[in-house]
């Protein structure tokens, strides 16, 4: 089964064997099947079924079903190296399900006899051929996307990390949090090598240490989501949505961090108001926990599920614990909100 985006949304329904409803007659499982799929659509539920219409579903037969074109993906990979010994360099195989097709791509080298090496070997098979060189790039946090999100590298006059979104409460400006000692007021930022926009407000003081990137390059759109897995986020992102009250926050709490040097790091909260001096400023009281932080990390989102929890300072030389000014403080003293799209 699979949905038909276009050109009409359809829910397509097929079996592999008899024909389509005309099979029901004589086989009990396929009955129950569609009879319950029938039921489903015309349920008054709110489920997401209740949006359907008996004719937005179209049952059909096929040759093959799509475990069995994925079982004849995983035969062709098996004998790839069988092939590189022939001269035949097959860059990416895939099923088509919709199509009934296995995809086998031969970058460059789309040459008939390759084609019909590979077909002689799997005769039965339903192939077709391209000339996909099936090349791919892992995204890393410096990589430019065209999104900007919590933990990406940014950089201006040295490396920071890009903390969370925030729209303004005056005249709803979108803004890219971090530290605020990345960077002196006016100075721009780039990620991916592309334009961010430069730091435009910056609250300093006894428990903060925040900035805001005016995100006015036109090259990135902001995002909640948290770079916290090796690619952009596959399987199910972080998304932040919420912000943690100083006053819900408890010692021994989980606290994640996710940083452009030392990436997801996860610890507890140890302290919620450890004074430091500093030899570049001021002494803050700030939030410490038991995960690490290096240089390049300041900025990083401080997270625990969906709830946004601060904004990372430093770390304490003597054993590298990370640093962090808390949210509440941050937002109230930018004067802004978590941006959520």
């Amino acid at each position: 089964m699979y949905i038909q985006q276009a050109l009409e949304h359809k829910i397509i329904v097929r079996f592999t064997g008899e024909p389509t409803k005309s099979f029901i007659n004589n086989n009990q499982e396929g009955e129950s099947f569609v009879e319950n799929l029938d039921r489903i659509v015309s349920r008054q539920t709110l489920d997401a079924a209740f949006l359907l219409s008996p004719n937005e579903i179209v049952y059909e037969t096929v040759e093959y079903s799509e475990e069995q074109l994925m079982g004849f993906v995983d035969n062709i990979v098996s004998k790839l190296n069988f092939l590189k010994e022939k001269n035949v360099n097959v860059t990416k195989i895939h099923s088509d399900f919709p199509n009934q097709k296995v995809v086998v791509s031969l970058g460059n080298d789309l040459s008939t006899e390759n084609q019909e090496i590979i077909q002689s070997m799997f005769s039965t098979y339903p192939l077709d051929f391209n000339g996909d060189l099936g090349l791919i790039e892992e995204t890393a946090r410096n990589t430019y996307t065209g999104t900007i999100m919590g933990g990406h590298e940014i950089n201006s006059t040295g490396k920071c990390t890009a903390g969370v979104p925030a729209k303004s409460r005056s005249n709803g400006n979108l803004f890219l949090i971090t530290a605020g000692h990345c960077a002196d007021q006016g100075t721009n930022f780039r990620q991916g090598g592309y334009l961010l926009g430069p730091m435009s407000n910056v609250f300093m003081g006894s428990y903060v240490d925040s900035g805001a990137i005016r995100l006015s390059g036109g090259n990135h759109t902001p995002s909640n989501v948290i770079y916290n897995t090796s690619g952009i986020n596959p399987g199910n992102p972080t998304r932040l949505t919420g912000v943690q009250a100083i006053s819900s926050s408890k010692i021994g709490e989980t606290v994640i961090k996710s940083g452009a040097t030392t990436d997801t790091t996860t610890g507890t909260l140890q302290g919620k108001d450890v004074y430091f001096t500093s030899s570049t400023g001021p002494g803050r009281y700030l939030f410490e926990t038991s995960t690490i932080s290096q240089p390049g990390d300041s900025g990083s989102p401080v997270f625990a599920g969906s709830g946004f929890k601060g904004i990372v300072h430093g770390r304490i030389l003597s054993n590298d614990s990370m640093l962090y000014s808390h949210a509440e403080r941050i937002l109230n003293g930018l004067n802004m909100d978590l941006y959520v799209p």
